[in-house]
Parts: C-alpha cells; sequence; structure tokens
C-alpha cells in the first residue's frame, strides 16, 4: 500500500507541473490583446495642396478638403505640403498646435507622423504672399506657443520626422536663370552645370544678362534653350506651374547614373507623365526622388492604355512633378531616356507653347521619332491650334485631340492640321493614351466611330476671333464667336461706353507675336505705351486735360508698328499679324500737375482723369462676361497661366501712369503699291523613276518667297508661300502652285518643304514680278526636285545556315547562286504578285565567292535597265521589291522564300538608306551513309566506301565510330556509292547506290533500287541517305572422330541438316586420315543439325537407347564490332575464351571455326565406330582357342600317360 501511495503522489505533482506549464502559454494564445487604432485626420484652408501617402495609399487635397480615417498604431503617414504661385504655407498644427521644427512663410513642407493610440487633427493653412505680414508681437506669441506645444507633449516632435522643403520653391530657387544645353561640356564652364544627362547639361546664371550672353555664345555650338515648363494635358489644369529645379536638377543627376533597360522588340510604351501607379514594368524619376504618381494623371493614363491592351507593357518616366509641370530638362531627360531603352511607343500627354526655347524638345521628339520610335502626343486643352504647342506640333508625330461620341471636336480641346485622330474623351491627355493603347495592341490605329475619329470625320473645328476696334470716342468689341473670345460692356456716366474683353483663343497679343528676345508682346506693348504716355501726357498736360483719349489711341498706334515689327522678325513674314484686343481698363488714378506725377486732385473733376477712374471701378469691376459655356469676371485668368485683367491693371501696369487702354488694333492705312502676280510649276529631275509611281508626288512641296537672296538662303523674312497643287482642283494644273500677289520688284523664291518621294532643293530661283502681270514660272525645269532613292551596294548575303557565316561547308560554294529582283511601285507589306500586281523592272543578279550580290552590271545575269540617281549610279527608287533565288549555288539546296523589302523616304537629302539588305540561309546539301550490322540496328565502324563524284573523281570514305559517313555540300550530277573494304568478320556488301543532285535546286533522285541489305531515300530536310547492311562473316563446324583410346578414325560421315527433323540435308563431309572433316561457310544465327551417317570400315553407327543414331546440333551468333562470338552446341552456351577441350574455338576474327571432337564407348557385340570392343572380341578369341589347344592336348595323351 505504501509503494501505492508514493506512486500516486509522484504522477499528481507531475500531472499539476505540466498544467502550470501549458495552461498559461494557452491562454497567451487566445487572449492576445489587439493592437490599438486612433483617429488621424487633415483639414486644408486656402491656396495649396497637401498629399497624403502610406504605403500603397494616396490621397491629395485643396482648399476645403478635409480627410477622416482611422489608423492602426504605429503606421507611417507622409505628409506634403505645397502653396501655389501667389501662396506660402501659413501654418501646420496637429491638436491646434503648431507642429515642431515649422516656420510660416514656408512654400513647401513635409513631415512623416507615426500613429499613436491618440487621435491626432492636422490643420494646413496657406495664405497669399500680400496678406503675410506678421506684427513682431504675432511672431513672438508664435514662438512661445511653439514652445509651449514642445513643452506640453514631448512625444509630438518624436512622432513628426519633418523634411523641410522650403528651398524648393519654384523655378525661383537662388533666382538663377537657367538654361539647357545639348553639346560637348568642354564648351561649358564647369561650375555653371546643376545638372547632366547623356550630353544635355544645366547651366544656371546669376542674372538674365550672364544667361542671355552665354546662351548667344553657345548657339553656335550646339543646341541651347531658356528653361521652360510644360504642363499636362487635363480640362482641370495643376493649381500652380511652380516647379522645384533643385529636385529636377537631382533626379536627373540620380538618373544619369541609372544603368538603361534594353526593351528593344518587347512592345514597351514610354509613358513621360506624372509617375508610376506601380504597374509598370520600371520606373525612373527626372523631377523628384519618388516615381509614384502622387498626382494622378500618369495613373488615369496607364488605366487608358490599358483599356485598349490590357497586357501593354508600360515604362513610366516621371517627368511631371506632383502638381503636372515639368521643365525642358526633366522631359527631354525622359525622351532620351525612352530612346536609349529602345522603346516601342512613347506616350506625352503634356504640351508647351511652341517658341525659340522649345527647340531642344523638338529636336528630342524628332530623334525619337527617326530611331524608329511612334511618338503619341497629346493636342492640348486651349481651343487653339495644335501648332501652337510642343509636342503636339512636331513632324512625325501622331497628335490626337479629343472630341464628344458625335466627333465634334471639344470646345477646349486644340485642333487644326497637325492634329492626326480625335478620340472621345474628356481631354486629350487621355485621348492621347487611348491611342497608345490601341497601337501597342494593334500596331495601328483604327477609326472606329463614337470613340476614335480621323481628322477628316470630325466637326466643330475653329478660329475664330475676337476682334476689337476704336471708332470715334467709343471702343467696340465684336465676339465673332470664336472658341476663346468674351466681351462685354457697359455704360460709363452717359453716353459714353467702356467695353474689354477676354482673349483666350491664343496669345498673339501676349504670346504668340514674341519679341526677339522671348518677352511677351505685351512687354513690348508695355514698353511702347509706358514710355510714350508718360512723356505725352506729362508735356502735353492742361489743366482742361481732354486729350488723354488722343493721347493713349497715339500711344497704342506706335504699339501697334511695333509689335508688328516683332511680329515679322519671329514669324519670317507681317502676313497673319492681327493684333487683337487684351483688355481694356484703367490702372492707377495718378495724374500729372504742373508736369510733375501726383494723386488725384477733385479739382480736376472734369478732366479725363477723373472720367476714366470711375469707369474701371464702377463698371467693369463687376461685369460677367459669358462666351458659350465659359463665364468671366475682370478677375478670371488667361489660358496661359497669366494674369487677370485686374492683376495686369493694377500689378503689371501699376507703374505706368496715365495708363488706360490696352488696345491693338492694326487700321492705319497703307499706301497703294503696283502688283503682279506669281504660280510656279514642279518637275520631277527623274521621271523614269517619278512617272505612275505613288510613292512620289510633287503636290504639297512649299516654297517661300523671299525679297533678298540672303533672306531665301537663311529661310527668314518669308514674305509668300506658294503650294503645289494648289493652283485648282485639275488634272492638268496639279504640278502649279497657288497664285499669290506681290508687290512690283525682284523675289528669290526656294523649296521649304520638299514633296512626297523628293529631296529637298535648296536653290534660290530668281524672279521677277511685273505690275499687272501673272508670272508663271517653271515650264523649263526651273523648279525641279530630284527623287529620293537608295543606291544600295550590297543587294543581299547569302550565309550557310548551319554556320550562318558566308563560309560554305564541304565542297559547296556561295559564288553563283541566281537571285530574281523585282522592283514593284508603290509600299505592300507582302508579296505584291500575290495581289496580282507587275512589276515595274526585274533582275537577276548573282552572287559572288562570298555570297553577296550587288546592284551593279558586273553581277547582273539578266533582266532590266537599273534605275540611276542624280549622280549617274545604279539605285532602287523608293517603293517594294522583291527578291527570291531561282538558282541555288553548287552545294546547297535552293531557297523558295520571298524577301519583301521597302524602300521608304527619309529626312530631305536625294540619297536614303532604308532598304534593309535581306540574310538568305542557304541549305547545304547533305548525303548521309550509315553501316549497321545485317538484320540489327549495330553500328560498323571501319567500313571504307568508294565515292564517285559527277567530274569522275573519286574519294575513300571511313564509317566512324558511330558506323556513319555525312558529305556535305554535294555538287550537281550523277553521285555512286559502294563499299570496298569491310572491317574483320564482315562480308563485303556488293550494292552499289546510285543517285543525282538536280542543278539549280538540288533536289536528290536515286537511280539504283533497294534490296534487303541496302535502304535509300530522302529526309524532309531534302536530304539524301543510303544505310548499307553489313552481313557476319560464316564460321566453319570441324568435327574430329577418335575412339576411346583417342585414336583417329578415317571414314566415318557425317550429314548436316537445317531441321531438327534432319529430314534437309545441307551437306555431308567424311572424316580424313587425321579424323577430321568440316562444314564451312555456315550462317551465323541459324540452328545446324549433324549426325553420324556413316561408320568408318570394322565400326558401327553409334545408337542410344531407342536404337536411333546419336543428333547433335549447333548454333552461332556472332557481332565482330564488339568482338563477340557465342555459340552452343547440344544446348551448352560458349564463348571467345572456350579455346580448349571437346568443344572449342579455333580460328581468328575473320575466320572462326566451332571445333567438336566425337568419341564413342564399347558397349555392343559389335564394336560401335570407334569403341574398345574390337580387342575385347580378339582376346575373347585367343582365349577360346588356348582352350580349344588344351583340350586337343589331352585327347591325344595314352593311358599310360594318363594313369600317372
Amino acid at each position: 500500500m505504501k509503494k501505492f501511495k508514493n506512486v500516486f503522489l509522484a504522477f499528481f505533482v507531475t500531472a499539476l507541473t505540466s498544467l502550470n506549464l501549458v495552461l498559461p502559454a494557452y491562454a497567451e494564445e487566445t487572449t492576445a490583446q489587439a493592437v490599438d487604432s486612433a483617429g488621424f485626420s487633415v483639414n486644408v484652408v486656402g491656396d495649396g495642396r497637401v498629399t497624403l501617402s502610406s504605403g500603397d495609399f494616396t490621397k491629395s487635397l485643396s482648399n476645403g478638403d478635409i480627410f477622416n480615417a482611422d489608423y492602426d498604431e504605429g503606421t507611417e503617414i507622409k505628409i506634403v505640403s505645397k502653396s501655389n504661385e501667389n501662396a506660402v504655407i501659413d501654418d501646420i498644427t496637429m491638436n491646434n498646435n503648431t507642429i515642431p521644427g515649422f516656420t510660416s512663410g514656408k512654400k513647401s513642407f513635409s513631415f512623416v507622423y507615426t500613429t499613436k493610440t491618440a487621435d491626432a487633427n492636422f490643420s494646413v493653412t496657406f495664405k497669399s504672399k500680400e496678406t503675410q505680414k506678421i506684427e513682431n508681437s504675432t511672431a513672438d506669441k508664435t514662438t512661445s506657443d511653439q514652445a509651449s506645444v514642445e513643452n506640453e507633449d514631448s512625444n509630438t516632435s518624436e512622432d513628426i520626422s519633418s523634411n523641410d522643403e522650403s528651398e524648393d520653391s519654384s523655378s525661383e530657387d537662388g533666382d538663377k536663370v537657367r538654361l539647357v544645353y545639348q553639346g560637348k561640356k568642354k564648351n561649358l564652364d564647369s561650375d555653371l552645370i546643376s545638372a547632366k544627362y547623356s550630353n544635355m547639361y544645366v547651366l544656371e546664371y546669376d542674372s538674365q544678362d550672364e544667361a542671355d550672353k552665354a546662351k548667344s555664345e553657345l548657339k553656335d555650338k550646339g543646341k541651347v534653350d531658356t528653361e521652360q515648363v510644360l504642363s499636362m494635358d487635363e480640362n482641370t489644369q495643376s493649381s500652380t506651374d511652380v516647379v522645384s529645379t533643385k529636385d529636377i536638377d537631382t533626379a536627373i543627376n540620380q538618373a544619369d547614373q541609372k544603368n538603361v533597360k534594353d526593351y528593344s522588340g518587347k512592345n514597351v510604351i514610354a509613358l513621360i507623365d506624372t509617375g508610376t501607379d506601380g504597374s509598370t514594368v520600371d520606373a525612373v524619376s527626372f523631377v523628384d526622388g519618388d516615381t509614384t504618381d502622387h498626382q494622378g494623371h500618369a495613373s488615369k493614363m496607364i488605366k487608358a492604355i490599358r483599356k485598349q491592351d490590357s497586357n501593354a507593357k508600360i515604362l513610366a518616366l516621371k517627368a511631371l512633378d506632383d502638381n503636372g509641370n515639368g521643365t525642358t530638362a526633366s522631359i527631354v531627360s525622359a525622351i532620351q531616356y525612352a530612346i536609349d531603352s529602345h522603346v516601342s511607343i512613347i506616350n506625352m500627354s503634356f504640351s508647351g507653347l511652341a517658341n525659340d526655347d522649345t527647340s531642344l524638345i523638338e529636336a528630342k521628339v524628332k530623334e525619337a521619332v527617326k530611331a524608329g520610335i511612334t511618338v503619341v502626343a497629346s493636342a492640348g486643352n486651349n481651343a487653339l491650334d495644335a501648332s501652337n504647342f510642343v509636342p503636339a506640333n512636331v513632324s512625325g508625330v501622331i497628335t490626337v485631340g479629343a472630341c464628344d461620341e458625335d466627333g465634334v471636336v471639344l470646345s477646349s480641346s486644340n485642333y487644326g492640321d497637325d492634329v492626326d485622330w480625335y478620340v472621345n474623351a474628356s481631354a486629350t491627355s487621355g485621348a492621347a493614351a487611348t491611342v497608345s493603347g490601341m497601337i501597342s495592341k494593334y500596331g495601328k490605329v483604327k477609326e472606329v466611330k463614337a470613340n476614335v475619329f480621323s481628322s477628316k470625320s470630325v466637326t466643330g473645328k475653329t478660329n475664330e476671333l475676337v476682334n476689337v476696334t476704336i471708332t470715334g470716342d467709343n471702343i467696340s468689341v465684336t465676339d465673332a464667336g470664336g472658341s476663346g473670345g468674351a466681351s462685354g460692356g457697359g455704360p460709363a456716366n452717359g453716353s459714353a461706353t467702356v467695353a474689354w474683353a477676354i482673349h483666350d483663343w491664343n496669345d498673339d497679343g501676349f504670346g504668340l507675336a514674341m519679341n526677339t528676345d522671348g518677352s511677351y508682346n505685351y512687354k513690348a506693348v508695355l514698353k511702347v505705351i509706358g514710355t510714350t504716355m508718360n512723356l505725352d501726357c506729362n508735356e502735353n498736360y492742361t489743366v482742361n486735360g481732354k486729350n488723354t483719349k488722343t493721347t493713349v489711341v497715339n500711344a497704342l498706334k506706335a504699339a501697334v508698328t511695333e509689335c508688328k515689327a516683332n511680329y515679322q522678325k519671329y514669324y519670317g513674314t507681317a502676313d497673319g499679324f492681327k493684333p487683337r484686343i487684351v483688355a481694356v481698363g484703367v490702372s492707377h488714378g495718378t495724374i500729372a500737375v504742373n508736369g510733375k506725377p501726383g494723386q488725384y486732385n477733385p479739382s480736376f473733376y472734369n478732366n479725363d482723369e477723373w472720367y476714366w477712374n470711375p469707369v474701371w471701378t464702377t463698371v467693369t469691376k463687376n461685369l460677367t462676361l459669358k462666351h458659350g459655356n465659359k463665364e468671366y469676371t475682370v478677375d478670371s485668368a488667361f489660358h496661359n497661366g497669366g494674369s487677370s485683367l485686374t492683376h495686369m491693371a493694377t500689378v503689371d501696369l501699376a507703374n505706368h501712369s496715365n495708363l488706360r487702354i490696352i488696345v491693338l488694333d492694326d487700321t492705319q492705312p497703307e499706301p497703294p503699291i503696283k502688283k503682279g502676280k506669281l504660280s510656279i510649276k514642279k518637275t520631277s529631275a527623274n521621271p523614269a523613276i517619278t512617272d505612275n509611281n505613288p510613292c512620289y508626288s510633287l503636290q504639297g512641296a512649299e516654297y517661300g518667297v523671299y525679297k533678298t537672296e540672303a533672306d531665301a538662303k537663311a529661310n527668314k523674312n518669308k514674305v509668300k508661300t506658294l503650294t503645289i497643287g494648289k493652283y485648282d482642283n485639275s488634272e492638268k494644273n496639279k504640278d502649279w502652285s497657288n497664285e499669290v500677289e506681290l508687290d512690283e520688284g525682284t523675289y528669290y523664291v526656294k523649296e521649304t518643304k520638299n514633296p512626297k518621294g523628293y529631296a529637298l532643293n535648296n536653290s534660290v530661283v530668281k524672279v521677277t514680278i511685273k505690275a499687272n502681270e501673272n508670272s508663271w514660272i517653271g515650264t523649263n525645269g526651273e523648279f525641279k526636285d530630284y527623287p529620293q532613292s537608295d543606291p544600295v551596294s550590297v543587294v543581299l548575303g547569302k550565309v550557310d545556315k548551319e554556320t550562318n557565316k558566308n563560309k560554305p561547308q564541304g565542297s559547296a560554294s556561295l559564288a553563283g547562286a541566281e537571285f530574281t529582283v523585282k522592283y514593284y511601285k508603290g509600299l505592300y507589306d507582302e508579296d505584291p504578285a500575290k495581289s496580282g500586281q507587275t512589276p515595274d523592272r526585274s533582275w537577276v543578279l548573282k552572287t559572288n565567292e562570298n555570297g553577296f550580290t550587288y546592284l551593279d552590271s558586273k553581277y547582273k545575269v539578266s533582266g532590266d535597265d537599273f534605275y540611276y540617281n542624280g549622280s549617274s549610279a545604279p539605285t532602287l527608287p523608293v517603293g517594294t521589291i522583291t527578291i527570291q533565288e531561282s538558282k541555288a549555288p553548287t552545294g546547297y539546296f535552293i531557297n523558295s522564300e520571298v524577301f519583301v523589302k521597302k524602300i521608304t523616304t527619309s529626312g530631305n537629302a536625294e540619297r536614303v538608306e532604308t532598304f534593309n539588305m535581306p540574310t538568305v540561309n542557304e541549305k547545304v546539301i547533305k548525303f548521309d551513309i550509315k553501316k549497321v550490322q545485317a538484320g540489327t540496328s549495330t553500328p560498323v565502324a571501319g567500313a571504307v566506301f568508294l565515292h564517285t563524284l559527277p567530274d569522275g573523281s573519286t574519294k575513300e570514305l571511313t564509317t566512324n565510330g558511330s558506323g556513319e559517313i555525312t558529305i556535305t555540300g554535294l555538287a550537281s550530277g550523277t553521285h555512286k556509292i559502294k563499299e570496298i573494304k569491310s572491317p574483320d568478320g564482315y562480308q563485303l556488301n556488293p550494292n552499289e547506290v546510285v543517285f543525282n543532285v538536280a542543278s539549280g535546286t538540288g533536289k536528290i533522285t536515286f537511280t539504283s533500287g533497294t534490296n534487303s541489305l541496302i535502304a535509300q531515300g530522302t529526309k524532309d530536310s531534302g536530304d539524301g541517305y543510303a544505310t548499307f547492311g553489313e552481313k557476319v562473316n560464316p564460321f566453319n563446324l570441324k568435327i574430329t572422330k577418335t575412339n576411346e583410346h583417342g585414336k583417329v578414325l578415317k571414314g566415318a560421315e557425317f550429314t548436316l541438316y537445317s531441321d531438327e527433323e534432319c529430314e534437309k540435308v545441307v551437306d555431308t563431309q567424311t572424316s580424313d586420315e587425321k579424323g577430321l572433316l568440316t562444314f564451312k561457310n555456315l550462317d551465323v544465327e541459324k540452328t545446324y543439325y549433324f549426325k553420324e551417317t556413316k561408320a568408318p570400315q570394322g565400326y558401327r553407327i553409334p545408337v542410344d537407347e531407342n536404337g536411333k543414331a546419336y543428333v547433335h546440333s549447333v548454333y552461332v551468333k556472332a557481332t565482330p564490332q564488339t568482338n563477340t562470338f557465342e555459340f552452343t552446341v547440344d544446348g551448352t552456351k560458349y564463348d571467345t575464351s572456350k579455346t580448349t577441350g571437346n568443344v572449342r574455338l579455333e580460328g581468328t576474327k575473320n575466320d572462326r571455326v566451332v571445333a567438336v571432337d566425337i568419341t564413342n564407348k564399347t558397349t555392343q557385340l559389335l564394336p560401335e565406330t570407334g569403341s574398345n570392343g574390337t580387342i575385347i572380341l580378339v582376346a575373347l578369341g585367343l582365349g577360346v582357342l588356348g582352350l580349344a589347344y588344351v583340350a586337343s592336348k589331352r585327347k591325344k595323351q595314352t593311358p599310360d600317360e594318363e594313369s600317372k
């Protein structure tokens, strides 16, 4: 019992201990404490934007937006605040306290907040620069409050990790003037370089004068532009055009160190936009250190692309910042990266005004097009002609506008001849992305009504303008119903009328008609008006002061004259110059008293100074104007981001006393000039190439008309444009230009745009215009163009298909192949012959020893005359050629593939290099010989064959270890193959294989027959083969006949049978005096039977217990290649090791002998052949004789003897 108790207590204690270990652990697993969460909110007030990001989440907030969410403790949230152009960040608070590290007045500020268990309520406040006035007491209080916050909650600073971005305010960083240069670094001062990508450099200067001087020096050493800002093409434009040049420079420098991936042939789209949504194959930033699309624009573009091609591969190149803006440097770098990556498509859904400082962007886009990349660009959302914007206006770019489902161009979309397609979209950026996706999917753009429209299928394009004139004492405004004009007016103290207009169709007043220094025209107007009016008003002012209106009009006329001169310098002609009103209004109310500027004086109540000021403040201040679906007020901003009317009147022109009206009206009369007319005819310099060839057309060629030869050579100051094919619509006049009217005098004409398929002719032609006469010039070839063509040298190259080299194998040759080359007028993607087209010319060309053929008479076998270019060299015109082998060279099969190659236009020169030489793979002719042991697949090495060639020469060939021989590069003609020596152990195959190789095609045909020992034919590849079966040498069966004492017996006869019943006799042999007999030339792998059929003299045939003669068997299996020889005698198997005994192997590998010794025993009354019975019988006989002798002796004894 005691023992039981002890055991029980031990078990109980152990159980409790185990329970104590398990239960707490189980409780921890099942009652784990939940992670705390807390509220998080952000409120935005004022002119700026706040971006929130955490993990994959991104949210953008602007004025009035409030964001609320709950986050788990420990979540990191990045908060980026950026003010718009005329604002700064006033305060950033958390739970009503300014966050640590922030001071008011910054343009941007970012920090990371790590959530805790308590709620965090952030507020970001922006304020305009003008209202940022902080009293010292307020500043002190802010500092005090901030310190109080830090003391009050010391954990706050730990939760917030700030990144002060106040230096990244805009392109005004450090008030530097920036140039972008592409060229050699040796031409630059390294200290001025702030960023580089490839051979593009960003340069910063302290002043405009320094930058202008450097720009003038660099323009002849490369391409140089003043840095521009370009923006995404959305109807809702970015809230600011501020960019951080510091961030851009850093990003560009980092990208320059990045290894560029090669996307050749992978159909990758380079999306140059605001970043990536995380689904792209890669992403590179050129504006900041973050490739993520915080703006959201790029993400929309990605969706639009993948709506067309769900499998589209996109490379995100972030060249626009989180405001949707980019610069010349970021965009040029991104395009270069796309070119270096060998992408297939570039999508650019952004734009900027084209001017002298967009040449770098235009050139880089053209470089991409020249590299074979399909470039797609949005037309822009300015309701203007797209020709005024880059990259939409660059030649070779597929430009896309926006329309509705009925094909009506959106009022916001740009339009014009540069727009190729219109897409049903809310803005042109998404329209461009749609086209990129379609090209990615289908390789081209397809017109799908209600979605995609060609430029010919849309309606609603307009470029009407708002015209304003000054008539008498009134200023009248006419709204011509254009896409961007707006106007209005109102009474002003009775009969006088004051009107004003917002003109947003283009920048003729402010932008396009730029000064030579690149400034907007309003600066030129400001310069003239400001100077003239101040002088006139101050000098001519009287107490009655009624001359203000006249002074304004005169000043404006002077402004018109200068603007017109600027326009002509920029465009090379005054054609199309129509100055337009931009604003009507009054600026300051200062007047001149006694010749000195002063404040308003009530004593001059009735003068013009008093009159115009109330007009501005009481009439136009609250005037609302409507045009189409748009509504304007005096505070509406110009489309290009410029000032509003109010801002321009009160700020831009504030320092110019007496400025009242900004009106441009070119109504100055001009004296009558005697005029004549000019039309020119264009001709082809090489009709043999161009006649009836759709690849060439003279229509569309453009010529400039200039007043001086120097202007013509420099392509400047063009006065008229002549376009071939614009005379009328008749066929007979299709090569004549439009008729232009010119002042009487001498002019110089030069081609400025080459027509389809022709080179640009830079010759200058002098023409004389006579008054009241029509000058028709060109019938004598004065304006002829040379057609573009490709003077190819090498038409094609042949290589061996297996080696991929232009070196033949074996006895083959690459020389002497003949190819038929056909030229078709027109561009075709497949063999024109399939559609029934007839070639214009064709030639048969032969190859040299290296497999090349040339467009040269030396290589022409037959055919038409070659085409020749202006240098009298053989050439291929623009069009399509087909190349097909018509005769194969020696040792090769003919290649029947038809190669289709297009020669296309490129550039402006006569010589183009667009023909891509085909490489023709030649399949060498082979003949395979295989030697195997007959009846098996065992290869036989060492067999020697004699190859008789078509020319009668012979070659000995020996099978390799695999029993094979390959003859490469067979000449055309008859070939013979026969075995002349077999390896040991095998019989010689007597058969001969005879085949023919056809000349020109290499086709193999056999003239020899087949049997059980030979197989022949051709493979799917066309190669020939012959398999020779090799019989094994026969063996001999040797029998030695002896008796039991080893005595050889002569005269024993044995018969050999092929069947077990011993009915089919093969051979009969009799032993000689040596007791030997041999059965010769017996086949292997066949069972033979043999028995004694006649005993030697004095012997009988041995028999078994049934009285039948003994029957023996023999079977042999041999593989000489492996030295294998197996033989079976009477059911027992032996191999080559059995060389002794009654059964053994004799002879050599080439002459095998199976030897068998047969011995008989004595067991019969008469001796069996070879037994000892004879000796016994003789002994018995002798014994009998002895007994008989004894008996006879006894009979002869006498009785006396017997009694003895």
